[in-house]
């Protein structure tokens, strides 16, 4: 599979997952990573700080429009 954009979305929503689960310590449950995410809220992903929970101020600085296409795929929207 070509790496595109919805496998990067997955790729960051991975790496907060594990990064959570750093912080969470043993025996983790739903609470913790609820709690590790809205306490800490500011995670190093790859170099790249994301905020979230309680702690996100202000929504992301890029949304990028796409369509879906016939076959499944996206295309990038280039002009409204």
């Amino acid at each position: 599979m070509k790496p595109e954009f919805v496998s990067l979305e997955g790729y960051l929503s991975g790496r907060l997952v594990a990064s959570a689960l750093e912080n969470t310590g043993p025996n983790p449950t739903r609470a913790d990573m609820l709690r590790v995410i809205n306490d800490v809220g500011s995670f190093d992903i790859s170099g790249t700080i994301m905020t979230f929970g309680s702690k996100m101020r202000d929504a992301p600085s890029k949304v990028f429009l796409t369509v879906i296409q016939r076959d499944g795929t996206f295309k990038a929207v280039e002009k409204l």
